[in-house]
């Protein structure tokens, strides 16, 4: 099974090289492919953000338009926020089946960014600052779950968010505690780019479209740096 973390889909288009690649890996068989419920909520947050800030600025235009104007205009459409919501929810599905995270979890996560537990940690050297990572901490607790709740599965989590989850080599030692029992089973990666290093020779992919999808995954990585 892999595991996908919201930092390898965000910006990711669907239509993308790259989206075709992971597709071409699950239709093969290949390798499951999935994200955690916290994963397709954010990315599902993030396009209904753009929405609604988009819908704010056509309201807003067309409130000045309406001033402007000596006649009646057309009263911008009320926005379709959980319509919007589905729609998104439903693309990424098509892309990654979707691992429930169940309230013991999501309970440990909030224990964690409370307590300050890695994935979680306080923002700057502030002792005052916010404390942040609960979503982070769900979405490796529901991986490492999975892990251990099908002992005939190897785990493949991908995640580009080093600061919090390492990178495999160098984890917070807390996290390494978590996957004690498990760690022939776990494989952590750090981008699709090791995705394909490693299924590579077991998925048949057309040499062009897989150099133009290797440039495209180098280039965001170094704009996301």
């Amino acid at each position: 099974m892999i595991i996908l973390d919201t930092s390898i889909l965000r910006g990711l288009g669907l239509k993308s090289s790259t989206a075709e690649l992971l597709r071409a890996i699950k239709e093969s068989g290949v390798q499951r492919i999935a994200v955690p419920w916290m994963v397709l909520e954010e990315l599902a947050a993030q396009q209904v953000l753009k929405y609604a800030s988009s819908y704010e600025k056509a309201r807003s235009a067309n409130e000045q338009l309406a001033k402007l104007t000596p006649w009646s205009i057309s009263r911008t459409a009320l926005p379709r926020i959980d319509k919007v919501r589905d729609h998104w929810r439903a693309e990424y599905q098509k892309l990654a089946e979707v691992i429930d995270i169940q309230p013991e979890i999501l309970a440990q996560a909030l224990y964690r960014e409370a307590n300050l537990i890695p994935p979680a940690r306080r923002v700057g050297d502030n002792p005052q600052s916010p404390k942040i990572g609960a979503r982070d901490a769900a979405i490796w607790l529901a991986a490492v779950g999975y892990a251990k709740g099908n002992p005939a599965e190897k785990v493949y989590f991908v995640s580009g968010n080093t600061k919090d989850f390492g990178s495999g080599k160098d984890r917070p030692e807390e996290l390494n505690g978590d996957l004690r029992g498990i760690e022939g089973r776990f494989v952590q990666m750090t981008s699709v780019d090791e995705v394909v290093q490693e299924f590579a020779e077991e998925v048949k992919f057309d040499p062009a479209l897989h150099e133009e999808m290797m440039w495209r995954i180098e280039f965001c990585e170094r704009i996301s740096r």
